[in-house]
């Protein structure tokens, strides 16, 4: 009887490991902040004229909510707010609000550092001159990827510094000399915060 006590025992104690670790497998939540700067470079194209390339950079602040699990995977939803150095459609140069949600992964280190790579998608919309156009809203939709180095300050706050390279298509407006349609292409640089909760 005692020799099966003991081996309940025993088996429960070799389980128990295996247990927490499976448990430890969650998704951690966490809040970033993040601000960067672009260089974009914009081609315009207008129906029956030809097209431009323009070069307007850009800033602005990234605010977005992450789950992250112990393997290091990693996704992200949030808003952005962007800031160009010209106006894209006229120039009240209005600011692009964006959504963005995107995938990642970490690799974190003894030492704190913590190199990832991420990729995201991304939806704005710009308001524009309706006098001009045939609309008041433009919208934005990108891709972009890249990757960075992260370091963590204490095991629930991390600052990350990055670089990612960036595709967007502009919505296609009517004018009076015909249909206008831009594109660019960006390399950002964002430094930024995360709090893990």
């Amino acid at each position: 009887m005692n020799k099966s006590i003991m081996a309940a025992c025993l088996l429960g104690a070799l389980c128990m490991p295996a247990t927490a670790e499976q448990h430890t497998d969650y998704l951690s939540k966490g809040i970033s902040v993040s601000l960067f700067q672009s260089a974009n470079e914009f081609t315009a194209d207008l129906q029956g004229v030809g097209s431009t390339d323009l070069d307007n950079d850009s800033s602005g602040l990234n605010i977005s909510f992450n789950w992250q699990n112990r393997n290091g995977m990693f996704f992200h939803v949030g808003y952005q707010y962007e800031d160009f150095d010209l106006g894209i459609y006229d120039e009240e140069n209005n600011p692009l609000h964006s959504v963005v949600g995107g995938i990642g992964k970490e690799w974190r280190m003894d030492n704190g550092l913590s190199p990832y790579i991420n990729g995201a998608l991304s939806v704005g919309l710009v308001t524009i001159d309706d006098s001009i156009y045939s609309d008041d809203i433009a919208a934005a939709i990108g891709i972009k990827g890249g990757a960075g180095l992260a370091y963590y300050i204490t095991p629930s706050w991390r600052i990350h510094l990055g670089g990612e390279l960036q595709y967007r298509t502009w919505t296609a407006v009517e004018t009076g000399a015909g249909e206008l349609e831009i594109e660019d292409t960006g390399v950002i640089w964002s430094f930024g915060v995360r709090k893990l909760f």
